[in-house]
């Protein structure tokens, strides 16, 4: 994560900021036929030297419309993915970003070696109208290396036809809730595939340190498998909205402070339970605009309800999150947001 400083209004002298990244498993049973699998990582705390920090006036402006954007949201009872916040916030990233990075010179290994021109293996592109082209990309054997480390297992070889006929129908279903299509391109432009664990497991996982990827396994030719991939798209690309969202505002004030997570069945940081809360709230909306807008039959409902179901209980057990010192004034303003729909 960065900070970005312009011309010198304001000098800040900060000591060393100390944040690290786990990651998260979390099962999610279905049925008895099928079950969820989530990757999802937390901020603990952050290794960075001494920073002196040069702002610019213009930065509190910028700051500032960030808030503006998500309070008028929930002020005037938007979609939890907040359509056109992603827009605003992918356009800010690079127009600030420099290396002349943008939606269309994005990779994963690009972004890594900080080479917006680098070498990439491209396995095959998803086609989608109004945008660039996503990337179904592979990373070197050492990047793969490291991932393995902490529990990914990648897919070998490329997607097949049938593969990519999935993710357009997935982007199809995502589609069916107003402005959360134009979100997710906005912020994805680069997938990697995974191997889940077995038949009816989903794993899906976003890395901070890649801003506009996203890991996903493809349930090809299973029950279910379009809304399950959907689900997995929205589920990192609403982690990365709400990472980019963290860099234009504070949410959490003390990075140590922990709650009781019902996905690990523990406590963990309050910084990884927002981002759950965050996340399954958005997937509980989407599934909501789903069946109303889908010709659903009897399999398509039972899939939803019985999502809901689970979601529900597990944001019921996360409600206590609004009462959290840990927060800021925004934070907990967003946090009683979430909260009150699923009440």
């Amino acid at each position: 994560m960065t900070t970005e400083a312009s011309s010198c209004f304001l000098t800040v002298s900060m000591q060393p900021m100390y944040t690290e990244y786990c990651v998260q498993l979390v099962v999610v049973q279905l049925d008895s036929k099928s079950a969820l699998l989530r990757i999802m990582q937390s901020h603990v705390f952050m290794v960075e030297s001494a920073i002196h920090l040069s702002i610019h006036s213009t930065q509190f402006a910028l700051t500032t419309l960030a808030e503006e954007i998500v309070s008028d949201a929930i002020n005037g009872e938007a979609c939890f993915w907040i359509p056109g916040l992603a827009q605003w916030l992918t356009d800010r990233f690079w127009q600030r970003g420099g290396n002349n990075f943008n939606a269309s010179t994005y990779g994963s290994l690009r972004w890594l070696k900080s080479d917006p021109s680098g070498s990439q293996t491209i396995l095959s592109i998803i086609d989608l109208p109004k945008t660039n082209p996503i990337k179904i990309e592979a990373l070197p054997p050492q990047t793969v290396e490291f991932y393995n480390s902490i529990g990914l297992q990648f897919h070998s070889g490329s997607p097949t036809p049938e593969d990519i006929k999935l993710f357009k129908d997935a982007f199809v279903t995502i589609n069916l809730a107003p402005g959360l299509f134009e979100s997710v391109l906005a912020l994805v432009r680069s997938v990697h595939l995974l191997e889940a664990s077995g038949h009816g497991y989903d794993t899906s996982y976003s890395d901070p340190k890649l801003p506009c990827s996203i890991f996903v396994s493809v349930p090809t030719d299973e029950r279910h498998a379009e809304l399950r991939l959907a689900e997995s798209i929205v589920h990192e690309a609403m982690h990365l909205q709400l990472t980019m969202l963290e860099n234009e505002m504070s949410l959490v004030d003390d990075i140590y402070s922990t709650g009781y997570s019902p996905w690990q069945g523990a406590d963990r940081p309050v910084s990884g339970l927002l981002h759950g809360l965050y996340v399954f709230c958005v997937i509980y909306q989407w599934l909501e605009k789903v069946r109303n807008g889908v010709v659903s039959g009897e399999d398509v409902n039972e899939y939803i309800n019985r999502r809901h179901n689970e979601i529900a209980k597990e944001i019921a057990m996360v409600t206590q999150l609004q009462n959290s010192p840990a927060l800021t004034e925004f934070g907990r303003k967003l946090v009683i947001w979430l909260c009150q729909y699923n009440r």
